[in-house]
């Protein structure tokens, strides 16, 4: 899910349709930015989900990557968070900035502990060092580049998000930049299995933690 054009600095928050806006935030933002969160949401009445701003007005882009179903399917698999990627150097084997127009592919099966029976890999995807504002996709190797985008940043900044996306051709997925050049991290953290899981329960959203107040026990910034 992406923002951008606020009036105000703001945050958005999906939830289950039908449901009470819950005390939680999905996307927060500055005035004007566009910046992008990976969101996964309990389906509500109707098979909706709603969406409520808190301050001032924005447009809302959604772009869907899959969803949970009760039949057999996929199982979620965790992993110790592994860095399979980084262009600023040999990690992931690129050794240079992602060039718009210029699309370029990474290993995922049998890399940071993804094995050749999985379907999907879910990453944290960093970009860094932009030569322009843009965006960068990441989507199934050997398909179509699809109009949607996983990370939105601005010329210099270094921002993250997490992706979920299904494996393409020879157990790989692509990696496309819309304008200039930026170098980009991907760490693993997950996979889904036809094999091997654990299976998704979905929640209405609940906060557990807030340092600011008492809620999770915290009471203090973390140092």
């Amino acid at each position: 899910m992406t923002v951008t054009g606020g009036t105000s600095n703001s945050f958005l928050t999906a939830y289950p349709a039908g449901s009470a806006v819950p005390n939680a935030s999905n996307v927060n933002f500055a005035a004007g930015q566009t910046i992008p969160n990976l969101v996964t949401v309990k389906v509500g009445t109707a098979g909706q989900v709603a969406f409520a701003n808190a301050v001032g007005s924005t447009d809302v882009i959604a772009d869907i990557v899959g969803y949970f179903d009760a039949v057999p399917a996929d199982k979620y698999n965790a992993v110790t968070p592994a860095r399979i990627l980084d262009s600023r150097g040999p990690t992931g084997g690129w050794n240079a900035k992602l060039a718009a127009g210029t699309p370029r592919t990474l290993q995922v099966r049998g890399a940071g502990g993804v094995p050749a029976t999985a379907d999907a890999v879910i990453m944290n995807v960093t970009v860094t060092g932009g030569t322009s504002n843009s965006f960068v996709t990441v989507y199934p190797a050997g398909s179509a580049l699809p109009n949607a985008s996983n990370v939105n940043f601005a010329a210099g900044e270094t921002i993250p998000n997490l992706v979920t996306v299904k494996i393409g051709t020879a157990g790989q997925v692509s990696f496309a930049n819309a304008v200039g050049a930026v170098d980009v991290i991907a760490d693993v953290v997950g996979y889904f299995d036809p094999t091997t899981g654990d299976v998704f329960h979905p929640l209405t959203p609940a906060r557990v933690l807030d340092s600011r107040g008492p809620t999770g026990g915290w009471n203090a910034k973390l140092a």
